[in-house]
């Protein structure tokens, strides 16, 4: 898969900072998609009012010259000072462009500049074990907590009711109660000429309605009620699309579970999975 390459030389060595944190209901953001009029900030800050993955929900944004921003991808935090995204998402992980974090669709905060820098930990690249992730931790000198969700287990079954955000109409994105993962034998044909391995101990793949936003989502969480507990776990991340299918609206997702001793160990016991079953 191209983005493979991309993944492995990406390294280390990458900045993210926190200076002042802005609140701004009347926040302009727009995605990078042509032909979108999809405003995500105003999106998530209106998901948030009544469900809490939204509230974990990160967007990662550049700012414009007229002071609004253009989200290139989503994340979602998993303690309060790391987040999770896809190291294949759309937006630059090494260099000096200057990138934001947006959460609960209308605070502001700088995520790389010139002043302070954070922690980006690559999983080891493994050829048997698909691992498309990046764990980003703030800089001690940030003042930013997020509000995280657990990751499940190792040991969690897949849940049946899944949720994500899913581009379910033309120019629009929800949570959708509806997701479900499709049969192992469809991924595997469907990621048939990818280089890596598809193995559902490590991947499970999903389809969109449309594709508009499908490539946009990698990063987006993909999250389960816990029935009898409060709140959701994190299962997995959207990943990438098949290769060789530019509108593509499949999906896979990586299963976050099997990392679980890679999360406490880069974390000194930060990060420790959920049992959930």
């Amino acid at each position: 898969m191209g983005g493979l390459a991309q993944w492995v030389v990406l390294g280390i060595g990458l900045w993210i900072v926190q200076t002042v944190v802005c609140a701004n209901s009347d926040l302009k953001c727009k995605v990078d998609v042509p032909g979108s009029t999809l405003q995500p900030c105003k999106v998530l800050s209106d998901c948030s009012v009544n469900h809490d993955l939204c509230k974990s929900t990160v967007l990662i944004a550049v700012k414009n010259a007229d002071d609004s921003f253009t989200v290139k991808a989503m994340g979602v935090a998993v303690s309060p000072k790391h987040f999770l995204t896809s190291v294949l998402s759309d937006f630059k992980k090494y260099g000096d462009e200057e990138l934001y974090i947006i959460y609960k669709g209308k605070n502001v905060v700088p995520l790389r500049n010139q002043q302070l820098y954070p922690r980006f930990i690559l999983a080891r690249p493994d050829v048997k074990a698909w691992a498309d992730f990046v764990l980003v931790e703030l800089s001690e000198k940030s003042s930013l907590s997020f509000d995280p969700v657990p990751i499940a287990s190792v040991g969690a079954k897949l849940p049946t009711a899944p949720l994500t955000f899913v581009s379910d109409k033309q120019d629009t994105l929800s949570l959708n109660v509806q997701f479900t993962f499709l049969p192992d034998a469809d991924c595997a044909t469907l990621f048939r000429h990818d280089v890596m391995k598809i193995d559902p101990k490590y991947t499970v793949c999903a389809s969109d309605k449309n594709s508009k936003f499908t490539k946009f989502l990698t990063g987006a969480p993909v999250v389960a009620k816990v029935f009898r507990q409060r709140g959701y776990v994190l299962y997995g991340l959207r990943s990438v699309t098949p290769v060789g299918v530019p509108d593509s609206k499949d999906y896979l997702v990586t299963r976050l579970g099997q990392h679980c001793d890679w999360f406490e160990s880069v974390t000194n016991g930060v990060i420790k999975c959920k049992l959930t079953n």
